[in-house]
């Protein structure tokens, strides 16, 4: 295959297709314990964004407990690496600084009912993780809210903060709790009820589901799986899915789709929709073994879970190791991030960069999906677009790297771009999943193991895979059992790891590959990527978008670079941007 060929390919499977991702909890003990350092006396610190602790057990260092943004922690001493707390734990030096966090408020512009997520929130006297408890709500709790702060709170109409992350629009429905016995054990031959259908008809768009299936599942006797395989080119396979599920109820029960593929730029579509099943009536929850925003973008406006991910695609920067030792001074991945850690960090690398001859990125677009995921609506009420103040930042950002010569004009899949992966190439960062690294970085191969990935300024994903149920099946059992299998069943999760390089929606088989120090990716200079991985799942927040905020995003992106390099106005983009989409 040539390369334009595989560029084709790859571009057509940017939602995951071909993924290969990685989690963390665990380095080896010797990397944490050489040459501890006493500090003269204890040190109050104070944590950057969420990180963890980490104790020793077996000689190796496993994760034990999340602190926020702004948590106080008291340090006795330290080596290369680690703080070790007055505790005992170690933290990440990249984690924490000396500097106290400090917080704002950012008004609404109209309070706004959210729900609590999970039971035992706290609510704070101030928006840092060493605030005083001022109460504690149970899931489901009605909360009104009228600012948002910049450590991951949100401030209450009747006073205090609580974090963002355990807030939603939504009531909570579902208990999350561990897998259970039966849902551990499922995708290992199940009986099925005789009320169960024979035949078991799955949607999806290419092969490679079916081959994780016909590897790893066992098919309960007597029944038959059709796979119904068409394009996504063009929309082919949303069409005649569209088209499938609407005329369910008039087909035989044998025709009917029991299952299909979904990926997170619609999966809304279907998530809000009366044509698929609430899959917690089947025997299907949210496990604690999974990461929280895979359920969250299957759930539906009444709390309803439609589907579970099978596969993640976490992203990361990855960046030039010799390059970034000529830029910062620097190359190792721990210190990398730590000036790379904020947007205003990663701005400030860009002009160094810039200065001394080289490109923070190799396209102007490059930052683009991980700097306004955050985004929660590119459409207005009235139905015209509407940036909010995360997109005009990131456009501010990005005329700054254009006006001082810090990236180029190329899009994300130009062959100027995969040029600057060469050795003679002068791009420190790109931004991807595995799959990118794994299989779209071609042209990195005259510097390969001169590369590293670190989690960069802002927790995002690009790409992922779900499954979900059409109403109107008539193998609610044998759904409920491929859907367990592939998240909560270990050994299924963990030959797909191994074998086949997913990132699964499995915390324990994730985190046993990030804990392993035989395992290493070669073109990473044998840096373990799913320690790395592992972190920026865990920090992922969802913000569900409609299709029309996507269809919005994408006009954006693929115009703004009339304003960039052109005399296009912010407006007059976003004028042709609504005129394309529809929304005069």
């Amino acid at each position: 295959m040539n390369k334009k060929a595989a560029k084709l390919i790859a571009a057509a499977l940017t939602a995951c297709s071909i993924a290969a991702m990685t989690p963390v909890g665990s380095v080896t003990a010797g990397a944490a314990t050489t040459s501890n350092q006493s500090v003269s006396k204890t040190t109050t610190m104070y944590v950057k964004k969420t990180a963890y602790t980490y104790v020793k057990k077996n000689g190796k260092l496993v994760k034990s407990t999340k602190l926020t943004k702004g948590t106080e922690i008291k340090v006795k001493s330290s080596n290369s690496k680690y703080y070790i707390l007055t505790s005992g734990k170690y933290i990440l030096k990249t984690s924490v600084s000396s500097k106290r966090i400090n917080w704002t408020d950012t008004k609404l512009s109209k309070a706004a009912v959210r729900y609590v997520q999970e039971d035992g929130a706290k609510v704070l006297d101030k928006a840092l993780s060493t605030g005083k408890t001022v109460k504690t709500l149970s899931a489901g709790t009605k909360i009104t809210i009228v600012a948002k702060t910049n450590s991951g709170y949100y401030k209450l109409k009747d006073g205090g903060y609580i974090l963002q992350s355990l807030v939603g629009k939504k009531k909570p429905s579902n208990e999350i709790s561990a897998p259970s016995s039966s849902a551990k054990l499922a995708g290992s031959g199940i009986t099925l009820s005789e009320s169960e259908g024979k035949v078991f008809n799955i949607y999806c768009w290419n092969e490679e589901f079916k081959g994780y299936f016909e590897k790893y599942y066992t098919v309960p006797e007597g029944v038959k799986v059709n796979w119904i395989i068409q394009p996504a080119d063009d929309g082919i396979y949303r069409d005649s899915l569209d088209r499938a599920l609407k005329n369910q109820s008039s087909l035989p029960a044998d025709e009917r789709i029991d299952l299909f593929l979904a990926e997170p730029d619609y999966i809304r579509e279907y998530v809000d929709s009366d044509l698929t099943m609430d899959v917690s009536s089947i025997g299907v929850n949210p496990y604690t073994t999974e990461y929280k925003f895979t359920y969250q973008a299957a759930t539906d406006s009444s709390g309803k879970l439609k589907g579970v991910s099978y596969l993640l695609c976490p992203s990361a920067v990855i960046y030039r190791r010799s390059i970034a030792e000529k830029v910062l001074g620097i190359s190792d991945p721990d210190k990398v991030q730590q000036k790379l850690d904020t947007w205003d960090e990663f701005n400030s690398a860009a002009m160094t960069a810039a200065n001394k001859g080289y490109y923070i990125t190799a396209s102007f677009a490059e930052t683009f999906r991980a700097f306004t995921q955050p985004v929660k609506s590119w459409v207005d009420k009235s139905g015209n677009v509407a940036l909010d103040s995360t997109v005009t930042k990131w456009v501010d950002m990005t005329k700054r790297f254009v006006d001082n010569n810090a990236t180029l004009s190329c899009g994300l899949w130009a062959d100027e771009k995969s040029q600057q992966m060469d050795k003679t190439g002068k791009t420190m960062c790109f931004f991807g999943p595995s799959w990118y690294y794994n299989y779209c970085m071609w042209d990195a191969e005259s510097c390969y193991g001169d590369w590293a990935i670190v989690e960069g300024p802002e927790a995002h994903y690009w790409g992922g895979v779900w499954l979900m149920a059409a109403n109107g099946s008539d193998n609610p059992e044998m759904i409920a059992d491929v859907m367990n299998a592939f998240t909560a069943n270990e050994d299924i999760c963990g030959k797909l790891c191994e074998n086949d390089g997913l990132f699964t929606n499995n915390r324990n088989v994730n985190e046993k590959r990030a804990n392993d120090s035989s395992y290493g990716v070669p073109f990473l200079g044998g840096q373990n990527d799913y320690a790395v991985l592992c972190r920026i799942a865990d920090d992922i927040i969802y913000y569900p978008l409609s299709e029309e905020d996507v269809m919005a995003s994408s006009r954006f992106i693929n115009n703004i670079a009339d304003y960039f390099y052109y005399e296009a106005t912010l407006a007059e983009v976003i004028g042709s941007v609504s005129e394309m989409t529809g929304y005069y």
